[in-house]
């Protein structure tokens, strides 16, 4: 006779983060950097960068930036151990506290986003020139809010029986 498999609410949360991350990655292809200006003829505009050229830098704008990397590989890590904490491979405490930290620094990594990014010299010397201020896209922290969610259901996870 096959044995059921019960889904309990503990695996479950455990399971919760695994989705969350990947759209936490999937964040990667919206905008990250945003700057809105007003053209006296064409009215409000906006300009930005996605999360890919924030992190791997465009040609003559940005330079790679390991920080802005870093948000996503602790992403990354947290969801590879949310996996195996699932399949029962890592079954000590530990690691639920190792992976709720890694959602939160990521989280933390992710509303710091625009701090991290690498200017190029020419463009550091514009924007300090005309103090332009770029704000944090939709990505960054629509990431960083499933990030600290994922760090949630992990800790809930981790006290259930």
């Amino acid at each position: 006779m096959k044995k059921k498999q019960v889904i309990t609410l503990k695996n479950a949360l455990y399971f919760v983060p695994i989705v969350l991350s990947i759209v936490a990655i999937c964040m990667l292809f919206v905008t990250a950097l945003s700057y809105n200006y007003t053209v006296p003829i064409a009215g409000e505009q906006n300009f930005g960068f996605t999360g890919v050229e924030a992190v791997f830098g465009k040609e003559n704008f940005l330079a790679f930036s390991f920080m802005n990397l870093l948000s996503y590989i602790f992403v990354l890590v947290a969801a590879i151990f949310a996996v195996l904490r699932l399949f029962g491979v890592l079954k000590s405490k530990l690691f639920d506290y190792v992976i709720v930290a890694l959602f939160v620094v990521a989280a933390i990594f992710f509303f710091l986003n625009v701090q991290f990014v690498v200017w190029t010299e020419s463009v550091k010397t514009v924007i300090n020139t005309f103090d332009v201020k770029f704000v944090l896209g939709a990505g960054p922290i629509v990431a960083g809010v499933l990030s600290l969610v994922s760090a949630v259901s992990v800790a809930v996870a981790s006290t259930r029986k």
